[in-house]
């Protein structure tokens, strides 16, 4: 169930609360006494946080012993430890969780209406022409992984004069035999329907279900280097986790003979966020695609792309760019 930035807001004000009145009651109970808790280990994650309030008696009750105070200091504790579970990264979550559907994956104008709306950084870096082409690559390569359409994305690939590298053919026959056990005999021998018989076994394309705009944006640069991180480095390290993604394809041309003879190449860094399957819980993750605009085919080819999931995930997505 989505939950909307107000109550996220009024969830987390709480949670502070309830941190900082446990720790008082804490620090009120247990005075100058030594309490051995044990140690416990530290789990992460999505939690439902119900907390019992007590109820006060109107009755005079007899001085707590110390055997009261310990068991309830050790209550107080176990609460504190729950809380503190809730770390930034699972409020990351929560707040990404919370966006929004912008649309599914059932009809390709929607989709291409969605990526045409996201805000561009430095747009007036590149032509009108350029823009489309960059809408057009981003929008197929959505589309396509969240309608499982594996075929429509490698003809796409293929007529953008994209081939299937020499390693990747033998890697992807390599695997298909020994790890899958496919007699040789039944492995396709054609680079492009190899790869589709590859993606088909191995399930990609089906972890997609939506796409979200919000914070989604696409932001245009010039650099003379090929070596340039990704984004958010910081974000990957705060989460101890990313995925990044292989390509199956190369270009006719690398990023390096354009920049070696154009002196510069532009770039394109396209954030969008996708909401996964139910068997995913419907999470919402963010998505960074680096593109490259090859001049002299007036063409943007894929060259990064990654995922900031959390480290506590079984993330397991399949996904073709």
């Amino acid at each position: 169930m989505q939950i909307s930035k107000i109550r996220l807001c009024v969830l987390l004000i709480s949670i502070l609360g309830l941190f900082a009145a446990v720790f008082i009651k804490y620090k009120y109970k247990t005075g100058a006494n030594n309490i051995q808790t044990g140690n416990k280990s530290q789990t992460y994650g999505r939690h439902d946080n119900k907390i019992q309030e007590s109820k006060t008696a109107c009755t005079v009750l007899d001085e707590p012993t110390n055997d009261d105070l310990e068991k309830n200091s050790i209550n107080d504790l176990a609460l504190l430890e729950k809380l503190t579970e809730i770390d930034l990264s699972t409020a990351m979550d929560m707040r990404w969780d919370s966006k929004s559907v912008t649309c599914n994956f059932e009809d390709y104008e929607k989709v291409a209406d969605t990526i045409q709306a996201i805000p561009i950084i430095n747009k007036a870096m590149v032509t009108n022409e350029q823009l489309k082409t960059l809408h057009d690559v981003i929008t197929q390569m959505v589309f396509d992984n969240g309608t499982h359409n594996i075929e429509a994305y490698f003809d796409y690939m293929k007529k953008n004069g994209q081939t299937i590298s020499t390693d990747s053919y033998n890697s992807l026959r390599k695997a298909l035999k020994e790890e899958v056990k496919i007699p040789e005999m039944e492995i396709a021998s054609e680079p492009w329907d190899l790869a589709v018989q590859f993606c088909e076994t191995y399930d990609y394309c089906t972890s997609w279900q939506g796409l979200v705009s919000e914070d989604s944006e696409i932001k245009l640069f010039k650099t003379q280097t090929s070596t340039l991180d990704l984004p958010g480095k910081i974000l990957a390290n705060l989460r101890e986790a990313c995925t990044n993604f292989a390509r199956f394809t190369v270009p006719p041309k690398t990023i390096e003979y354009e920049i070696q003879y154009k002196g510069e190449v532009i770039l394109a860094d396209a954030k969008v966020y996708i909401q996964h399957a139910d068997k995913m819980g419907a999470i919402v993750r963010p998505y960074i695609i680096r593109y490259w605009y090859d001049s002299d085919n007036s063409v943007w080819r894929p060259l990064e792309m990654t995922c900031f999931q959390n480290r506590h995930e079984h993330f397991d997505v399949r996904v073709l760019y």
